[in-house]
């Protein structure tokens, strides 16, 4: 990996699960791992790499309903937390704190899942390739992988500057987004106003949107097998204008 400054390593902390709180409810948890099980036909012990798993909420999901999973993130704090959570409902989670470029493991899981745009983090396209070599790595023959990102073509087309929200302990939340055409990284810049009045300002994330068409190359360049395109965790198809761009592949029982 390139060892230019990661803009990961300032944004990811206490701000972050903040600004993205609304999207950490149960119901959404729940429905997504139901997704995640179906897309996947996961059984009762699959074994997992949640990767990049944040605070852990699929990780624990996937733990409740009879998988073994394997949480990573580079993030220690919110691995902590996913311990927290995982003790406090009585399932177990293995958790390793680690950069997604490396994966240590070798024909090991049966689905890799990474979730909540987390892939286009890296500086360079070889870095993200780099991630998909280390997926491929980590599977199982067989193994599928499911790689859930903002879809590039909604960004474009519904595109909006500037939007605000109040969190529910009174601060103020501004978002500001550009999307750059020339390199593809989609840029979110985030002010937190207190209900004091103090302003802090967050450079938030750059992260790297890539079209279907380019995800499919990259997959097989890895020697993936493209499944499908989903566009929400309904099983709806892909298109233009779906938030989401959810992607099925598969590790061949025997290589390409």
């Amino acid at each position: 990996m390139s060892h230019q400054k990661q803009w990961f390593n300032n944004f990811f902390g206490s701000d972050y699960l903040k600004i993205y709180s609304g999207n950490f409810d149960s119901k959404r948890t729940i429905a997504e791992v139901n997704f995640i099980i179906e897309t996947l036909r996961l059984k009762p012990k699959s074994k997992i790499l949640d990767l990049c798993c944040g605070q852990g909420r699929h990780s624990i999901e996937l733990s409740i309903k009879g998988m073994n999973v394997v949480s990573q993130d580079l993030i220690q704090e919110y691995l902590d937390i996913a311990e927290e959570e995982a003790k406090a409902k009585k399932v177990n989670i293995s958790t390793i704190c680690s950069d997604m470029s490396t994966i240590p493991f070798e024909s090991e899981f049966d689905a890799i899942i990474n979730m909540f745009t987390a892939f286009g983090y890296l500086n360079s396209k070889n870095d993200d390739f780099q991630v998909l070599k280390e997926m491929y790595k980590s599977l199982k023959p067989g193994g599928k992988l499911l790689i859930d990102t903002l879809n590039r073509e909604w960004v474009i087309i519904n595109n909006i500057e500037r939007e605000w929200r109040q969190d529910k302990d009174g601060t103020l939340i501004i978002e500001e987004r550009n999307f750059d055409l020339e390199t593809s990284r989609n840029h979110v810049s985030f002010k937190l106003v207190s209900p004091e009045g103090k302003i802090k300002e967050i450079e938030g994330h750059k992260i790297r949107l890539y079209t279907l068409t380019e995800l499919i190359q990259m997959l097989e360049n890895a020697n993936f097998v493209f499944k499908k395109a989903f566009g929400y965790y309904n099983s709806s198809n892909y298109d233009k204008h779906s938030r989401r761009m959810i992607i099925l592949a598969e590790k061949p029982l025997v290589k390409n």
